[in-house]
């Protein structure tokens, strides 16, 4: 898999074989973005290339970049704008020297690429200005300089298959300009060749798709790179869920518990799920289980914790087996028919409403023996009976008045 003629068409393979899982599963892309050799599996689904196609391209592409000089890549965390004017500081104005701008995963990480000298150079010129860069796991500098040499022959590649190209029947965003893919892009091979050599405007792509604010985001390959990527953009809100479909290699939970994880979570999230899809190739008895996920709140008695009650059952046995039963219930009575309370008698005052509460509750009071005395709204204090006030609520010497 260290091989680039192997990777390609490996990581092809992987993407376009889980996508079309999750198809079956009925979790169908409204869009997609791919990942340099992604997005020829976005392509390949949205029906630009047949499968075909899309394979013979891969591995050509793959073996071509793999009988290039090998090169080297630069993981730098700083904006692109920043990364560019270093590079403009590091290189001289001579053709001995050159190191090219590959990816825009994130506004804030970008990639470097090119002869493995000069991105040796690079990293120490960052050193020694406190960036801290790190060397990607790549045999070749994809996206740069180095791939100049195989543009003609690819292009020619795609050449062969270029009346068999056909416009996207999904949408999905371009690496090379960032934003949709059009249809005269995805049927000229000319881009296809752009595609090899240009950066690769992941971040810009993201942008775009995050522009939706409940946006569901699902990776289709292996790892989570991508999904790391779209968690750091700014753009990434909370109202937007973003799943993987692959453990991550340091991750020991099996690959299957993870995939039906992610499935769970795609439903928790509100996506429909095909389940004769699902179960298709497999023999299942259905049973019926509550129609809301489970909160997993704990209710178990931790060890130690002193019960207030007796719980040693009685053993005095009951004659009569109908005691033995017992139905919890309200004791039943007539607010009409209970007695004043003249023992707990209290004067209560009852600033009044508009809506009939206060008169419901004075009711009440009086019902149960307790004396009531009355404030109304209005302009300025008086007395209007011996139990019954008007204030202005607006008005402290109202209150003095009052009490």
């Amino acid at each position: 898999l260290s091989q680039t003629a192997i990777t390609q068409p490996a990581l092809f393979v992987i993407e376009y074989a889980l996508a079309k899982l999750w198809i079956e599963w009925g979790v169908h892309p409204r869009a997609m973005i791919g990942h340099s050799i992604g997005e020829y599996v976005a392509a390949c689904l949205a029906g630009v290339f047949s499968l075909e196609d899309a394979l013979a391209l891969v591995a050509a592409r793959g073996k071509m970049m793999g009988e290039l000089p090998t090169g080297a890549m630069l993981a730098i965390p700083l904006h692109e704008d920043a990364v560019r004017a270093h590079l403009k500081a590091f290189l001289p104005n001579t053709e001995d020297k050159t190191l090219s701008l590959a990816v825009v995963n994130t506004p804030s990480l970008c990639v470097i690429s090119g002869e493995t000298a000069n991105v040796d150079a690079f990293q120490n010129f960052m050193a020694d200005r406190d960036v801290t860069c790190r060397r990607l796991n790549t045999s070749h500098a994809f996206h740069s300089e180095m791939m100049e040499p195989i543009i003609g022959s690819f292009t020619e590649q795609v050449r062969k298959i270029r009346f068999k190209l056909k416009p996207p029947q999904i949408p999905y965003i371009s690496n090379v300009t960032g934003t949709w893919i059009t249809a005269a892009e995805a049927t000229d091979p000319e881009y296809w060749a752009r595609h090899l050599r240009e950066t690769v405007r992941f971040a810009d792509g993201m942008e775009r798709l995050l522009n939706e604010p409940k946006q569901i985001l699902l990776e289709v390959g292996p790892g989570r790179a991508l999904s790391t990527f779209a968690m750091r953009h700014p753009a990434k809100t909370a109202e937007q869920s973003v799943f993987s479909s692959i453990r991550h290699p340091k991750d020991r939970k099996p690959d299957e518990a993870f995939l039906l994880t992610t499935l769970g979570n795609l439903w928790l999230t509100g996506v429909s799920i095909d389940w004769p899809g699902f179960y298709a190739h497999k023999r299942r008895r259905r049973i019926p289980l509550p129609t809301y996920p489970f909160e997993r709140k704990r209710y178990w008695i931790e060890p130690g914790r002193q019960l207030s009650v007796d719980s040693r059952p009685s053993s005095v046995r009951k004659p009569d087996i109908a005691d033995w039963f017992y139905v919890p219930s309200w004791k039943k009575s007539e607010p009409g028919n209970r007695k004043p309370e003249t023992e707990n008698r209290k004067t209560w005052l009852i600033f009044m409403d508009e809506c009939g509460l206060g008169s419901e509750l004075i009711g009440q009071l009086k019902t149960d023996g307790q004396d009531v005395i009355t404030v109304k709204s209005g302009t300025a204090f008086s007395k209007s009976e011996d139990d019954a006030y008007i204030l202005d609520p607006g008005q402290a010497d109202g209150y003095h008045a009052l009490f």
